[in-house]
């Protein structure tokens, strides 16, 4: 089978080729989708670049430390928001991220995603030692959540905020939360 794709392949990219229904291998016409998985992130500076494209699905590699944004000043800036939401599949692989800091009192959609949209499913990750601190719409690892999933995670840590604030999640419209929880110690 000879193709032709019209897009550029990325290095660091995963692309799975899925054959979908039925076909005889004699046929000239096959459907090729490509899913492209960007990962694994293996640091809190990868973590952070997600924000070039929030369409795209991400995976963790290990257990990430984000205790050095602690001195940048406002410190780890949100995921995705309001006008533009993450939209992609998050998949932490049961690893955690550490000492997340975001500092942003006066910032509406603040946690590690500040908003995630209808096509988003953030699953299997732990948030842990998080400082998180904004106005409204506030979590530790979504601010927002309209009508994505959030499955199979964790936090733990303190979330402070004015309005819409939720120690893993600050607000739920119409999105899936499963098997998770969130806890300060």
């Amino acid at each position: 089978i000879l193709a032709k794709f019209n897009i550029p392949i990325e290095d660091t990219a995963h692309y799975d080729i899925i054959l979908e229904g039925k076909f005889d291998l004699s046929s000239k016409n096959i459907r090729i989708v490509l899913d492209p998985v960007i990962g694994p992130i293996n640091d809190c500076d990868e973590l952070q670049s997600m924000d070039d494209d929030i369409t795209i699905n991400y995976t963790l590699g290990n257990d990430i430390d984000c205790t050095t944004y602690k001195q940048k000043g406002e410190g780890f800036a949100p995921i995705g928001n309001t006008t533009l939401p993450y939209g992609g599949i998050f998949d932490g692989k049961n690893y955690t991220i550490n000492g997340l800091y975001i500092n942003r009192d006066t910032s509406n959609y603040v946690g590690l995603f500040g908003e995630i949209n209808g096509s988003a499913v953030v699953k299997n990750v732990g948030i842990i030692n998080s400082f998180v601190i904004g106005k409204t719409f506030v979590g530790a690892l979504v601010g927002s959540n309209l009508k994505g999933t959030v499955e199979n995670s964790f936090s733990t840590g303190i979330v402070k905020g004015y309005d819409n604030v939720g120690g893993l999640v600050g607000y739920n419209d119409g999105g899936t939360i499963e098997n998770s929880f969130s806890y300060d110690h």
